[in-house]
């Protein structure tokens, strides 16, 4: 976890509550969000098994990342050594990640079904954030 603080990325552990009916799962409490509580929308992206999606890099927008379905891994780019650095969430390992702003990352399914939910600081903008694949990467020496 220490790689991720580097980066200022936090993960808070959430509880995940067993009923008769199945689990129930907090997804945030204010009081445990770090910063400001501004939310500009939530939304879920469904991710297929081994699908993934990157990389990309949010200019003004903080994300908190929640997978309440499946497992995602994550992978964050440190541009000073040139390694991915990556993280599992979801089901087995539930909590909510904290991105701030100007960090590169992707994501890849990992369970047969997969849901990733942002609590993000603001709303979508198209011109808000920037994409680069992952083949340029490469390119470049980093080591995904």
């Amino acid at each position: 976890m220490d790689d991720l603080e580097n980066l200022n990325i936090r993960f808070t552990r959430l509880s995940k509550i067993p009923t008769g009916q199945g689990n129930v799962f907090h997804f945030f409490k204010f009081r445990e969000i770090s910063g400001d509580i501004d939310t500009g929308e939530v939304y879920f992206s469904a991710i297929a098994k081994n699908e993934f999606r990157g990389f990309k890099r949010h200019k003004i927008m903080r994300m908190r990342l929640v997978v309440p379905c499946g497992h995602v891994e994550l992978s964050f780019i440190n541009l000073e050594n040139k390694h991915a650095i990556k993280i599992l969430i979801g089901e087995d390992n539930y909590g909510l990640l904290e991105v701030p702003p100007l960090v590169w990352f992707g994501f890849r399914g990992v369970g047969e079904k997969n849901l990733l939910a942002n609590l993000a600081d603001i709303e979508h903008d198209p011109l808000e954030f920037e994409t680069k694949a992952s083949a340029v990467f490469s390119s470049e020496g980093y080591r995904l």
